[in-house]
């Protein structure tokens, strides 16, 4: 994975909020993104693809309208349910 190889470039776009999880290291982020193929947790699996999503976004990669209300709408769910099962 892009993010997990380059480290250095991960560490620059960090801190990320995902729901209520705060990404603050390179490390966490490989936490987050060593979601395995049995994990069928979906809570974790949307972690890591929002994590991706986000370190895309704020490395400028373009977004639309509809990825931005759907990162909205994916934070929030999360930090109501407190989601997330990974522990870093």
């Amino acid at each position: 994975m892009h993010w997990r190889g380059n480290i250095e470039k991960t560490d620059k776009l960090l801190p990320l909020i995902i729901g209520n999880l705060s990404v603050d290291s390179a490390e966490e982020v490989n936490s987050v993104l060593r979601v395995s193929l049995d994990n069928h947790n979906v809570y974790d699996n949307t972690a890591a693809q929002m994590l991706i999503a986000k370190l895309n976004i704020k490395n400028e990669v373009d977004s639309c309208g509809k990825v931005n209300d759907a990162l909205r709408y994916g934070d929030e769910v999360p930090r109501f349910r407190n989601c997330f099962s990974r522990n870093i």
